[in-house]
């Protein structure tokens, strides 16, 4: 089973983001550690407070948590799937089962039925 277009628009975009987000580590951090260097570091050396080491670690663990969104999720979401597809029974029967629950939660909150639009 490949993955619906939807959920491709959403894998590309979480890609598209990672790939940014990196873009922008690789030009901002060194500039930190530059700015530090100029004013504290070359002075003092690392024994003074080397305050880009939060930038560099907080957003490094935010690249790697989204690295492992973009890239590696998803197929363990594909993996879930087949598992469940294969206790269940036929896929098929199991995307008719969410489909109609969403269809239903559609319905308590707006009070229409999908198919009055039909």
């Amino acid at each position: 089973m490949g993955l619906s277009e939807k959920e491709l628009w959403r894998l590309a975009k979480k890609r598209a983001d990672f790939k940014k987000s990196l873009y922008s580590y690789f030009a901002v951090i060194p500039f930190l550690w530059a700015i530090w260097w100029f004013t504290i570091g070359r002075y003092a050396g690392f024994g003074a407070h080397t305050w880009p080491i939060y930038a560099t670690l907080g957003w490094g663990l935010g690249l790697v948590i989204s690295y492992y969104e973009a890239y590696k999720a998803p197929g363990l979401k594909e993996k879930e799937y087949q598992k469940l597809a294969a206790r269940h029974g036929d896929s098929l029967e199991l995307r008719n089962l969410q489909e109609e629950k969403e269809r239903d939660s559609l319905r308590r909150e707006t009070g229409y039925d999908t198919n009055d639009f039909v």
